[in-house]
Parts: C-alpha cells; sequence; structure tokens
C-alpha cells in the first residue's frame, strides 16, 4: 500500500489477524496462528466458544458448519470429543487437511508470547451459554498469564461481568448496525470498556475523534479489501482486523 502524507503514517494502527491468516490456512487453526506470526503480524484474533462440557474451543459457528456440513450446528451442542473428531481443514488445500481444533488454552499458550496483543472474541452460542462464561473466559486467561489479552465481548452483559469479575483485564465491545432495524448501536454506551470493535463499513474520521476524545481506542473488523484497508487508515483507527493480513502490511 503506497505511503500517503497523512497521521497514520506517524502512527500507523496495528495489523490484527482475524483468526490467524484466515485467508491463507482454516481460522482458528495452528497453521493458522503460525502463519500469522511468520508474517510479523502485531495482533491475532481467536475465536473462543465454549462447548457442551464447559471447554473453550477456538472455534467459529460458522466455520464448524461448514467442517461438519450441518447448517444448524453450534459449538455449545458438541463435547469437546466431539469436536476434536472435525477436521478444521476440511474444504482447504492438502496441505491444511487434518487440522485440529484447538482448545482456548493450547491457542493462548501459543499466541500469546509471539505478537503484541491477543484479541479472544467471546461468542454467545446457544440459549444460555453466557452464564458463567466470563468467570470461564478469565480462567483461562489466568492460567496461560495472557497479559497482553483483549477481551471482546458479543454482548453488553458479558463485558459488565468481565469488568466486574476482573479490573485487570482490557475489555472491548461492538458498535454495528442491527441487521432488522438498521439502528447503529450507542458508540459510547459501556463507560468501562477501553476498546470499541466497529463495523469497518461504519467508521469515518468524525466517529474515530469521538472514541478518541472518550479515551477508547477503535479497532475496525473485518477489513479484506484494499479499499477499505485504506479507508481505515484515512480515518486512524487504533487497529484493523483483517483475515487478509498480508495484504494490509503491503
Amino acid at each position: 500500500m503506497q505511503a500517503q502524507k497523512c497521521g497514520w503514517i506517524q502512527n500507523p494502527p496495528f495489523v490484527c489477524a482475524h483468526g490467524g491468516d484466515s485467508s491463507s490456512a482454516p481460522p482458528n487453526t495452528m497453521a493458522a496462528y503460525r502463519l500469522a506470526v511468520h508474517s510479523e503480524v502485531d495482533c491475532i484474533e481467536i475465536d473462543a466458544s465454549r462447548s457442551r462440557d464447559g471447554v473453550l474451543v477456538a472455534l467459529h459457528d460458522r466455520d464448524l458448519q461448514n467442517m461438519s456440513g450441518d447448517n444448524s450446528a453450534k459449538t455449545g451442542n458438541l463435547n469437546l470429543s466431539e469436536i476434536k473428531r472435525l477436521d478444521a481443514g476440511f474444504g482447504f488445500s492438502k496441505g491444511f487437511q487434518h487440522q485440529e481444533v484447538p482448545t482456548l488454552e493450547d491457542a493462548l499458550k501459543f499466541v500469546s508470547e509471539s505478537v503484541k496483543t491477543v484479541i479472544v472474541d467471546a461468542k454467545i452460542g446457544t440459549p444460555g451459554s453466557e452464564e458463567g462464561l466470563a468467570a470461564d473466559l478469565l480462567l483461562v486467561i489466568n492460567r496461560t498469564q495472557c497479559r497482553n489479552c483483549i477481551l471482546w465481548a458479543k454482548t453488553d452483559s458479558l463485558g459488565r461481568e468481565l469488568k466486574k469479575l476482573s479490573h485487570d483485564v482490557m475489555v472491548g465491545y461492538i458498535v454495528m448496525k442491527d441487521p432488522i432495524t438498521g439502528i447503529q448501536s450507542n458508540l459510547l454506551r459501556m463507560e468501562s470498556a477501553e476498546v470499541i470493535g466497529v463495523y469497518h463499513v461504519l467508521v469515518n474520521d468524525k466517529l474515530v475523534a469521538k472514541a478518541h476524545r472518550a479515551g477508547k481506542k477503535v479497532y475496525a473488523w473485518t477489513v479484506d479489501n484494499f479499499y477499505s484497508m485504506q479507508k481505515m487508515l484515512f480515518a486512524g483507527v487504533d487497529s484493523i482486523i483483517t483475515s487478509r493480513p498480508q495484504l494490509l502490511q503491503q
């Protein structure tokens, strides 16, 4: 990406690999994390879902549905042993077949010492799955000593519970438009959170400036094409989350 005379050159946003380098390897696999680390990204985002028997795994329901062939599959309906039998590399090239779904703990043990920042994107799956989730997430964070972890809460109630249980952990929340009503969620609705994850289509320089005045960082997601990446740079976001980290690094 050609440099232009603008503020982001002096203070560039950090590159965060969405599920690892998920354009080159199956998302949320050790292979994708290794590729992202090899390309020297600043950050890796890990999706975290809880299995039926209470184990946090690095898995998104969308990817579970792809690998299982069941469009209604939910991580919370499967035990860890059932998840481990699935091939996370299903549908990828031969070099990435027979990939195992890692637990969140194993993923963090690998990536947390290899990058500056780790985003744990906590997924809310089956009904009732949010109960006890904050405590389980913090248990894994503490057990792996992930001091550079940011916990991204898909619901405000989870974000508040995380902050209630631990004042040390950095928490982010999501800003997007409701797909039914078209109403954009309130930008500054969680005073205690440090990070706002904004759907990239909604990002502009005014939004970023407003967030910065409130002492919050803006992470734009998920930005996978050249034009959108350029727009995020000019808007002055603090991080760009992308499935194509190598394109952004060019």
